[in-house]
């Protein structure tokens, strides 16, 4: 019985029982709705107990579910470890010689945010651990690359499907109208910077008897090894034009794109003043979070540059991990930056972040086999990643050219 037959049922309780209490009704009918009202009032006490016995019966029923699931969940439960390290269970399995392969994904951290927001200053997402496989590529990437320190913004997806980035192509123009006059027509040029993913990998070969000697800690090894490898192989892609070329599906170098600031003199080497007319032809709009980013010959030269009363122009910071300055500006040194030769781009200044976007696709894949050397008693080790990136604002970084 629901509550729309109780409430019902109750209804005709009650005008029984008031039928039966009105003195201006003859004693026989006065009698006679007594008589309902006790057995309506005997339906409903009825009623009400087998409401009663249904609700403690679903709450047992839920009791009973709740400790099966409960069960199952304690039975799920994996021995707890680190992000970013080799699943337990799976080496446990592949070192035993349960099994002959191993593959699994490590994905980003989870404290990263959400990519599917972007904050006021255009930076998507924000990196903060440090300790887990992935993490640690990207870390070892940040000490081998000077764009990638100076905090270009990242863009991580699930997966590698061509995502096309919106850019101004060309800004509208404002003229000034006589009264009277019809407004001079003008239309903003709209356009897409494509961004893919390229494959950076590597193999490895292991012996059975490293994996099988408990002194080494194989998760750091390899950890350290693999991240290192693939750090080295994906800091060139941002810094040097000729293997950041941005053909096809390879990652385009942050100075394919760039707009010209200012042609240095000599082919050595630019000058103080010209190195600061590179800031200055950057608009001021994108100064407030701009940086530079040099060669290691020209971080060298700034470095060591003076003022007329023999003080160093190059600001050291005092802070651990922060870097030095110039000009009130920070500066990274890349060296996978072009050479200081004629017609190369060894510097740039302007906002990282605002013109330059590095796609990472997933996060570090990792396979261990055994058939591929099985003659040689040695395991096989795979790592992958999958990168692209590009210029999207011209204006907000401009570099320096030698004659």
């Amino acid at each position: 019985m629901d509550a729309k037959d109780l409430r019902e049922l109750h209804e005709r309780y009650r005008i029984a029982l008031e039928r039966g209490r009105d003195d201006t009704l003859p004693a026989e009918t006065k009698e006679k709705a007594l008589a309902d009202a006790f057995e309506h009032r005997h339906a409903l006490d009825a009623a009400l107990i087998e409401k009663e016995q249904e609700r403690e019966d679903e709450q047992r029923m839920a009791a009973a579910e709740a400790r099966e699931f409960a069960a199952k969940k304690a039975a799920a439960v994996v021995p707890t470890q680190s992000r970013g390290a080799l699943p337990i269970d799976q080496m446990k399995d592949f070192i035993e010689q349960r099994t002959n392969y191993v593959k699994f994904m490590l994905p980003a951290t989870e404290q990263r945010t959400d990519m599917t927001t972007v904050d006021t200053s255009g930076y998507i997402g924000v990196y903060t651990d440090p300790q887990s496989w992935y993490d640690s590529v990207r870390m070892f990437a940040i000490a081998q690359s000077g764009v990638l320190a100076a905090g270009p913004t990242i863009l991580r997806t699930g997966n590698g499907d061509q995502i096309n980035i919106p850019k101004q192509v060309t800004d509208a123009t404002a003229l000034a109208g006589a009264e009277g006059t019809a407004a001079t027509v003008t239309n903003t040029v709209v356009g897409t910077t494509p961004l893919n993913q390229y494959r950076l990998d590597l193999q490895m070969a292991l012996s059975e008897e490293l994996f099988r000697d408990t002194g080494i800690d194989l998760n750091a090894y390899l950890r350290e090894s693999a991240a290192r490898a693939l750090a080295i192989k994906e800091a060139p892609y941002y810094g040097d034009v000729d293997v950041g070329t941005g053909v096809g599906l390879i990652p385009a170098a942050i100075t394919i794109g760039t707009t010209l600031g200012v042609t240095a003199v000599s082919i050595s080497a630019p000058t103080v003043d010209e190195v600061k007319s590179l800031k200055y032809s950057v608009l001021p709009a994108y100064r407030p979070n701009a940086s530079w980013i040099g060669n290691s010959t020209i971080t060298l030269a700034m470095a060591l540059s003076k003022d007329d009363n023999g003080v160093f122009l190059w600001q050291p910071t005092a802070a651990a991990g922060e870097p030095d300055r110039l000009f009130g500006s920070p500066w990274y040194e890349d060296a996978y930056f072009d050479a200081s030769a004629t017609g190369n781009i060894p510097l740039v200044y302007g906002d990282v972040r605002a013109a330059y976007i590095v796609r990472e696709i997933g996060g570090l894949e990792v396979s261990f086999s055994r058939d591929f050397a099985f003659t040689s008693f040695e395991i096989t080790m795979r790592a992958a990643i999958w990168r692209d990136a590009a210029t999207v604002d011209t204006i907000a970084v401009k570099h320096l050219i030698l004659a």
